[in-house]
């Protein structure tokens, strides 16, 4: 007699004392997982004594072959039995080939109904009780029991794909009747997520009572009685003959509403097939559903309906993540320092603009802004707008000495309202190669935005002819409008007004240059990573960053 390597030492151990108590010999032979154990007769035949024949009944083969499709024969084990009749082999050889063709086509496995065990308390009790499908479970129960279809509508929220199944299986232990049921989805991840749902509120693992079966994955045993699977994989099994349903009670098909290929063509056939098995009930499941168009399918079934609840929803836009989780990127941290340095720009103008307020003095009324243009600050005759083609001068590329002569000359403007300054301006932007929307380095203001807000009109055509853009913003956000409608000067936005009708190409007005002072920090937010970060692509920072936030800010089920 030899003994497969699957035993242990001790249980080798004992083994040997055994045998030598009984008067036999025994030895051990190999190593490791191909360690064997033989006992013999001590100086008995060496003839090999005939195998005693097994006459099975009929059931007790089913019982045994579909033993054999769930837990198929290894090829160690078969080795290690030395299986020495030809029935028994080819016994092992057929299930293992049935079990391989049924994973290969996606079918499910043959099976017996059997009472189903008594449920196990679980933490989720208490939700369950709360779902609205609960205050319906006698209805549906006497339903199901009465008719061989029956029809379910229940809106989102109210429990029907993971109650519906348990009722039948708690009442059927209440009854000690068998049953076997499936339960189709639509998708892959929909049943594998309900079977363990449903396996978590019956207080056990997925693969006991309840398990799961989609294409080259199942989670099932000899225990299972309800099974979801796909509506594909049920099909398949359908399409290898009828008597595959011959041992199944109910079938649930879930989400009839969305009326994919696979499901009317499963409804078809499961409707073709009903009255070849009596004891055979279908219940359709659907959120939303024609249920006349349905009725008169099968034949005036019944109709129940459940009220759903819905669940609070707070809406995250993109903007509130950022804030929430605080994601920062490297391009986000330089542009950041920008900001601060366009947040000190506009400091500094704001104190410009106070300066300016304390400082003005009241005009003797009735006298216009045209009287304080100086006669010989029109230097720019016969030149046209060709100084906007330069590039804007960038204050860390220029001599330090153009930077201060051409900040001085925009502050005195500004300021002292020095017409003298407009000489040197026009200079260093005709004869230095200037551009004429320089940037005051401290202020972020432009030429055309203090001579704006100080009402100097010639001068303001002058640079408007030389290329000035109306459209650039100082660092406050203000445009040249923004000045001169800021500090009252009329005729200044008059002349915009009409520079934009004449020039603009798209025919925007002065009204639409005011713009907004300030705006909100998600915006900011918002604006800063669309600058730092390309649409088009999946930021995967960004997703780790909210799964982390998610995590450890949030319990369970939140």
């Amino acid at each position: 007699m030899e003994f497969p390597s699957s035993l242990s030492s001790n249980e080798r151990a004992f083994l040997h004392r055994a045998a030598q108590s009984l008067g036999y010999s025994s030895k051990s032979k190999g190593k490791g997982p191909n360690r064997f154990l033989t006992v013999t007769k001590k100086d008995g035949p060496d003839k090999p004594q005939h195998s005693m024949l097994l006459n099975p009944s009929h059931n007790t083969l089913f019982v045994i072959h579909n033993l054999l499709e769930r837990f198929p024969i290894s090829n160690k084990e078969r080795v290690d039995m030395q299986l020495s009749t030809r029935s028994a082999a080819s016994l092992v050889s057929e299930a293992e080939n049935a079990l391989d063709k049924n994973k290969a086509s996606g079918r499910l496995n043959k099976g017996i109904p059997v009472v189903p065990p008594q449920r196990g308390s679980s933490e989720h009790d208490a939700f369950r009780c709360s779902l609205p499908v609960q205050e319906h479970k006698q209805e549906i129960i006497k339903l199901i029991r009465e008719n061989r279809v029956v029809l379910v509508v229940g809106a989102t929220g109210s429990g029907k794909t993971t109650q519906i199944p348990q009722f039948l299986l708690d009442e059927c232990h209440k009854n000690h009747e068998p049953c076997r049921i499936f339960c189709t989805q639509p998708r892959r991840l929909a049943t594998i997520t309900v079977a363990d749902r449903v396996a978590a509120e019956r207080g056990e693992n997925v693969g006991k009572t309840v398990g799961y079966h989609i294409r080259l994955e199942s989670r099932v045993s000899p225990k299972t009685v309800l099974t979801f699977c796909t509506s594909g994989v049920f099909l398949r099994t359908l399409m290898a003959g009828d008597a595959s349903l011959t041992t199944v009670t109910h079938v649930i098909v879930d989400e009839v509403h969305e009326r994919d290929g696979l499901t009317d063509f499963l409804l078809t056939k499961l409707r073709d097939v009903l009255p070849k098995f009596p004891s055979l009930k279908l219940i359709l499941c659907s959120a939303a559903l024609d249920t006349e168009l349905f009725r008169q399918y099968f034949g005036s079934c019944p109709v129940i309906n459940l009220k759903g609840r819905l669940f609070d929803v707070k809406e995250f836009f993109l903007e509130d993540i950022l804030k929430l989780t605080g994601f920062k990127k490297k391009e986000m941290m330089n542009h950041n320092a920008e900001a601060h340095e366009t947040k000190n720009k506009q400091k500094s103008l704001t104190e410009w603009c106070e300066t300016l307020k304390n400082t003005s003095v009241e005009e003797e009324e009735g006298t216009s802004a045209l009287s304080r243009v100086p006669e010989d600050s029109s230097v720019l005759d016969g030149e046209d707008g060709a100084l906007n083609s330069l590039p804007e001068n960038n204050p860390e590329q220029l001599e330090p000495w153009l930077v201060r002569e051409m900040d001085s000359c925009i502050s005195n403007i500004f300021l002292n309202e020095d017409q003298d300054a407009f000489i040197q301006l026009f200079n260093l932007i005709l004869y230095e190669n200037m551009n004429v929307n320089y940037r005051h380095s401290e202020t972020g203001t432009t030429a055309l935005m203090v001579t704006a807000g100080q009402g100097f009109l010639t001068q303001m055509e002058q640079l408007l002819h030389m290329g000035a853009d109306v459209n650039i913003k100082a660092s406050n956000g203000w445009t040249a409008a923004d000045f001169a409608k800021h500090f009252h000067q009329s005729e200044s936005l008059e002349l915009l007004k009409s520079f934009l009708e004449v020039c603009s190409p798209d025919g925007s007005t002065v009204e639409q240059q005011v713009t907004v002072e300030s705006s909100n920090k998600e915006e900011e937010l918002l604006k800063l990573y669309h600058q730092s970060f390309d649409d088009e692509l999946v930021d995967l920072d960004l997703i780790m960053d909210l799964l982390h936030y998610i995590c450890s800010t949030s319990s369970d089920g939140e």
